[in-house]
This record gives structure tokens, sequence and C-alpha cells, in this order.
């Protein structure tokens, strides 16, 4: 499977155009044009995915990334979009892509974050522990994930490091105002 940046037609070069200059109707149409020619290229359904995204479509987003994904299933850029969408909007099947992103790459620290905080959700806080810890520095600029990590090493009885998390989301608090969102971009 090619490269995402391996295309050689002008489309392509176009769409990559539209895509930097957040033209995102124009690198649509280009990559629609590109997959009516060759309709199993699974790179081309991953821009077309960014190219929606960028449009604020969401669910079409999430279906060109699934599509992309299911034609190449080793292919983090489609596996991400698909990801960070379904994460983004609490969909059931935001782990399981999670996990298939873990499976090619174990130490994703934006992957062990969403799962973190999907599983801390879900009351699973064994597994929303060892996430977070493997996510690293990344939810130290996130208060909602280190509040999350906190009450989770609480509820596994690790006072100590409870505490450490909880001072770390009070200074992370002071720092940034607004929470920060964990995505791939």
């Amino acid at each position: 499977h090619r490269d995402l940046h391996s295309f050689p037609t002008r489309r392509s070069s176009d769409l990559y155009t539209f895509l930097q200059a957040h033209e995102f109707a124009q690198a649509e149409a280009a990559a629609h044009s590109s997959l009516d020619a060759s309709p199993n290229d699974c790179s081309m359904r991953t821009l077309l995915g960014l190219a929606l995204r960028g449009e604020g479509k969401s669910v079409p987003a999430y279906e060109a990334f699934r599509a992309a994904s299911k034609l190449c299933p080793q292919s983090l850029p489609a596996l991400e979009g698909a990801a960070e969408i379904a994460y983004g909007q609490h969909m059931p099947e935001a782990e399981v892509i999670l996990r298939q992103i873990l499976s090619l790459n174990p130490q994703e620290p934006v992957t062990h974050a969403m799962l973190g905080a999907l599983e801390a959700k879900a009351g699973n806080c064994e597994a929303a522990v060892e996430d977070y810890a493997s996510a690293g520095d990344l939810i130290q600029r996130n208060p909602s994930a280190l509040r999350e990590y906190a009450g989770c090493l609480t509820a596994l009885e690790r006072s100590s490091e409870a505490v450490a998390a909880a001072s770390r989301d009070r200074k992370s608090t002071r720092l940034n105002s607004s929470h920060a969102n964990i995505s791939y971009a």
C-alpha cells in the first residue's frame, strides 16, 4: 500500500495543496475524483477523511477513515482519524480502534491517554492507571485526565501517587485556564 505522500498525479498534488490551504471542500472534491478512478485506494480515502473532518462533517469523515482502515488495516493515519472522531463523539467503537492502534504502535501516548479516559469512565481503574501512566507527560497538560488518574489511584488505594497526581492537576489548571483536548493533531 502506498504512503500518503507518494501520489504521482496532479490531482493528488492539488489535493495536498487544498488541504494545506484549509480549502476542504476542494480537497473533498479532488479526493472523490481520485476515488472514482481508484476506489480501493486507502491513502486517498484517508485524505478524504481529512477533508471531510476539516469541513466539520464528522460522520462522513469517520466513515472514510474506517473504509480506509478496512482496506489497509495497518494504516495508522486512517486508524488515528477514525479513533479521534469515535473518541470525541463517544462512539462505542472507540476502544476497539484505539486497541488496533496500540497493536501497531504500543508506545503511542495519545492512544494510551484516550484509552485511560475511556477506562476511567467505565470504572476500570486498574487499566486506566496503566494507560494513563503509559501516556507519560501528555496527561500533565490535561487537568481532566489528571483528575481521572488521581481518582483511579485513590480508588486503588494508592494514596501517595494520587496526591502527586492531584498536585500536578492544580499546577496544570493554573497553567492552562482551559482544559486541553486529547487528540492526534
